[in-house]
């Protein structure tokens, strides 16, 4: 059973994911965000990291990319003297981290009941070591990621959910060599254990831009697809707003949940109470 859930910062995408109120991000379970570059993966992750903050959870987060935005994270909510920042060298790194971490929340019981966020940002830009030590005209010794993957998934699945840990993973889309006809072009890297193992995976895509004037943007449209899903039912979608000076925008999105649920009526630009 989960234990608990840590919002996203938006109502309608914690509705979709968990399909109950006041849902979000389960504990005990592995939910892989997938998308291109700069659709969203990373900036939901910090914003599940800084809503558990709030709720006194423990948070790691391991930059692969070396990408971290300490001024946008901070701006999201994100408290990094609250916050285990580590970059892994390899994927072989990770899991013995990941290990370690089980470990010190087994021995830990307030750790284990406040519960433990753990981003993993992101998995396509972890090599193997196999990688790391190969020289740079060798072809064919990338196929070690996925074995390790499929190895090491299944383990870290059985030790997360015995403990109160929500382990996110962030995977970028690829373009298949060779796809069929009709065949989807996308792929993510590191073989299949994830996509297997994983209780959520939501794809993000930006839809569009917002603007103030005619050409100055200050943020964008995000589209949320639930490719697979335990808890609420799969291809299920949801649109929200994210400004670029402070992420997601779930004032609107807290409108529109009310809106659908016929709390709240909309005529023209005029919001109203209905009788409940």
């Amino acid at each position: 059973n989960v234990k608990q859930f840590f919002s996203t910062g938006c109502t309608e995408l914690d509705i979709m994911l968990s399909n109950r109120k006041n849902g979000g991000i389960p504990t005990g379970r592995i939910i892989e965000f997938l998308g291109l570059e700069g659709s969203g993966k990373s900036m939901v992750s910090a914003h599940v990291i800084a809503n558990a903050q709030k709720r006194g959870a423990y948070t790691v987060l391991f930059d692969t990319e070396f990408a971290v935005n300490q001024e946008f994270f901070s701006a999201i909510g994100v408290d990094f003297d609250k916050l285990i920042l580590v970059h892994p060298r390899s994927v072989e790194e990770t899991f013995e981290n990941l290990e370690k971490i089980v470990e010190i929340v087994r021995t830990k019981k307030d750790i284990a009941e406040k519960g433990v966020v753990i981003v993993i940002d992101s998995m396509s830009a972890l090599p193997a070591n196999a990688d790391l030590e190969a020289g740079y005209e060798l072809e064919g010794f990338r196929t070690q990621k996925p074995r390790l993957l499929s190895m090491n998934i299944p383990k870290v699945l059985r030790l997360i959910a015995e403990e109160n840990i929500s382990l996110i993973i962030t995977n970028q889309y690829r373009m298949k060599m060779n796809p069929m006809p009709n065949e989807d072009k996308y792929t993510t890297s590191g073989g299949m254990a994830t996509r297997y193992y994983a209780s959520l995976r939501v794809a993000f895509s930006i839809i569009g831009k917002i603007t103030v004037g005619e050409n100055h943007a200050v943020g964008v449209k995000i589209k949320a697809k639930s490719t697979k899903s335990r808890f609420g039912g799969s291809q299920q979608t949801c649109e929200f707003d994210v400004y670029f000076d402070r992420g997601i925008d779930n004032n609107t999105s807290l409108l529109k949940t009310l809106k659908k649920i016929e709390i709240v009526e909309v005529n023209g630009a005029w919001y109203s109470y209905t009788d409940v």
